[in-house]
């Protein structure tokens, strides 16, 4: 479920008049609770500092919430021990109310799933090529998992640039809004790229998340 439009009905009333943060906070949790959101996703959490006014709103937010909705709360972030997020009171407070789960990159096989292809295919069956033949980016995932090193956003990001060069080059392109990833060919100093007639797509050096 998306939470957008229910965190928007909740903050402006019908007749377009704006709620404090008390009435907001309750709108958005009685909201919550009658549409049955049973899981909130909370990325980019290592950019919160509890140690600075707005930061410690934030915390202070996200307390309450935990504690009024009948859900379970995901904070994903990057390196979030070597950030401010878990110091102080409140950041002791978040901490205490989490259990620290490390992530690395997406194996290409864990026991007889292959995660990683998975992900390739999910990423292929949204593609808006119109030309793009079903099938084409699983087949490379041993390569793209090579590529990337497992890492999905230089896995998207590659996918993307390729999906951008054949918008651009196809003849009689009729792209859709570019949402989209591939069909590309592969860059001439990828000596290691299966031999196929679809190569997998083009990186411009940018492997890092």
């Amino acid at each position: 479920m998306d939470a957008q439009p229910v965190v928007a009905r909740a903050v402006e009333g019908q007749d377009g008049e704006f709620f404090v943060q008390t009435q907001i906070t309750d709108a958005v949790c009685a909201t919550y609770t009658q549409a049955g959101v049973q899981l909130v996703l909370i990325d980019e959490i290592h950019r919160l500092n509890p140690g600075t006014t707005t930061g410690a709103q934030t915390a202070d937010l996200l307390k309450d919430l935990t504690e009024r909705l009948p859900a379970t709360f995901v904070y994903a972030g990057i390196n979030v021990t070597d950030t401010p997020l878990f110091t102080g009171t409140r950041g002791a407070q978040l901490a205490g109310r989490a259990t620290l789960v490390t992530c690395g990159p997406l194996p290409a096989r864990h026991g007889t799933r292959h995660p990683f292809r998975d992900v390739i295919t999910d990423i292929e069956n949204a593609l808006d090529l119109h030309h793009h033949k079903t099938g084409t980016l699983p087949r490379h995932a041993p390569y793209l998992h090579q590529r990337t090193a497992g890492r999905i956003g230089s896995l998207t990001r590659l996918i993307r640039q390729a999906a951008i060069t054949a918008i651009h080059t196809a003849p009689n392109a009729s792209p859709k809004p570019p949402s989209t990833p591939y069909n590309s060919t592969t860059s001439p100093n990828n000596t290691d790229a299966p031999p196929t007639t679809a190569n997998p797509p083009t990186e411009q050096q940018n492997n890092a998340d």
